[in-house]
């Protein structure tokens, strides 16, 4: 692919994947097996700090690999 049809449809990927992923999954996540430092309004800003870093990396995972697998199948066709 182009590097600008892969750009764009990497964030078009990543925006649908963020959307999709559901929050509850996320923060049963990071609830259940990360520690989370603070006390109190603070500890809970870092928590949902580290669900919304989470969900972002798990996004733009998931795109790319979408991606990858979309590129490889393209060339092959060649």
């Amino acid at each position: 692919m182009k590097r600008i049809t892969f750009a764009i449809a990497f964030l078009c990927f990543s925006y649908l994947s963020f959307v999709l992923i559901p929050n509850r999954w996320v923060e049963t996540f990071v609830f259940n097996h990360l520690h989370v430092n603070g006390d109190g309004e603070e500890a809970m800003n870092n928590f949902y700090l580290l669900a919304l870093a989470i969900k972002l990396l798990v996004s733009a995972l998931v795109s790319f690999a979408i991606l990858s697998a979309a590129g490889r199948v393209l060339t092959k066709q060649k």
